[in-house]
Formats: C-alpha cells, structure tokens, sequence
C-alpha cells in the first residue's frame, strides 16, 4: 500500500511516512492546514492548540522532512547530518 497526501492540487508520496503513521488514514485541520510548512519547508512553526489536536504529529512531519532531507542516494540515513530534539 502506497500512502499519498494530496494538497493544494498537489501529490506527495509520503512512503517515509507510512510506518509513523500507520493506522492513520487522514490528517486533522490543524494538521492539513500546516503540512506544506511542515513537510516542504525549513521554516519556523509557532503551533498553538488544544491538547488532542494533533501538535505531536505536525512535530514528527518535520522530523520525518529532516530525515528524507539527509538521505544518501542509496536510501540510508545520514544520521552525522542532523540532531532532533523533542519537548
């Protein structure tokens, strides 16, 4: 199973995310409305929302962009490249 998510008309192939996200089949509001910013850009985020709404996976979207970012041509994680802290 291949796991897309169209936005804005466009299509991302979110393979890297699959197993983070198992058993997830859409995102929330608050998630769709950030994911480009999230997923296609290295800019700052300042999320504010209730707990439940989703922040912890709107974090692991950026992770997730670092981690496809530092990946060598052969698929392997440069794990040298990148630190993520998680609070």
């Amino acid at each position: 199973m291949r796991f897309f998510l169209i936005f804005n008309r466009k299509i991302f192939n979110l393979k890297l995310a699959q197993t983070a996200f198992d058993g997830i089949k859409s995102l929330n509001v608050i998630q769709s409305q950030v994911f480009d910013q999230a997923y296609n850009t290295l800019n700052n985020l300042l999320i504010c929302a209730p707990t439940g709404a989703g922040k912890t996976n709107i974090a692991l979207l950026t992770i997730l962009r670092t981690i496809r970012d530092n990946r060598t041509k052969n698929g392997k994680i440069n794990k040298n490249a990148f630190k993520v802290f998680l609070s």
